[in-house]
């Protein structure tokens, strides 16, 4: 059948030769536009790379609600603003014990929220763990996210961490507390550099859905690359 097919186009030698001499051509062709879409989807990554690992940050005018702990059965808190070295107002929550004395006792845990959203969406997890651990919780926005003022980077939030960290240690309620880090997704690559720089501030570290790299997460959120 093969061969009454090429011998109706002209002869199978002569076309087999004819499909030879087009090979790489179109082989040529094929990997030069794969290169280009390849390229050109690196290139869209990197422009809007900002936009895919902070996916939630927005300008703090932009919200038209306030999610505060007492609505999640926690009426003992520090709504916090705190300026960063570099002058960028960040939010905060201090949510603390019924009393200054059981506050003082307690462990205190930092959390570092995901990427998508802000401290604001993180409060009924902040709410298990008051409940269950019997902890205080400060929470932040980072810069860019909530009503916390400025525009997220990797370099902006370990600043903002730090913030957080010579704040909870300057209260006159938490200063003596043990210390726990806790972060979610992004939150965990926070947590990870904190405690690392200030290992004897903290007594743990508690991380959740944490990835090793951006590289390695690459392939699970965007395979075609």
């Amino acid at each position: 059948m093969l061969y009454a097919i090429l011998a109706y186009l002209g002869g199978a030698e002569e076309t087999l030769a004819s499909i030879a001499s087009w090979a790489p051509t179109v082989t040529y062709y094929g990997l030069a536009m794969m290169a280009s879409l390849v390229l050109l989807a690196v290139s869209i990554v990197w422009m809007f790379q900002r936009d895919m690992v902070y996916p939630a940050a927005f300008p703090a005018h932009s919200r038209d609600r306030v999610t505060l702990p007492s609505q999640f059965g926690m009426p003992h808190f520090d709504d916090i603003r705190l300026e960063t070295p570099d002058k960028v107002l960040i939010r905060g929550y201090l949510i603390k014990r019924a009393t200054d004395e059981e506050t003082r006792r307690a462990s205190t845990v930092i959390y570092f929220h995901a990427n998508a959203g802000n401290m604001g969406h993180r409060l009924p997890v902040a709410k298990l763990m008051y409940d269950m651990l019997g902890c205080n919780v400060f929470m932040l926005s980072y810069r860019g996210y909530g009503l916390s003022d400025g525009h997220p980077s990797e370099a902006g939030i370990k600043t903002d961490a730090l913030t957080a960290l010579e704040f909870i240690r300057s209260h006159p309620l938490t200063a003596n507390t043990k210390l726990v880090a806790y972060g979610q997704s992004l939150g965990g690559a926070v947590a990870i550099d904190i405690v690392a720089a200030n290992e004897p501030e903290f007594a743990g570290i508690i991380l959740e859905n944490t990835f090793l790299s951006i590289r390695r997460l690459i392939p699970s959120v965007l395979p075609i690359l």
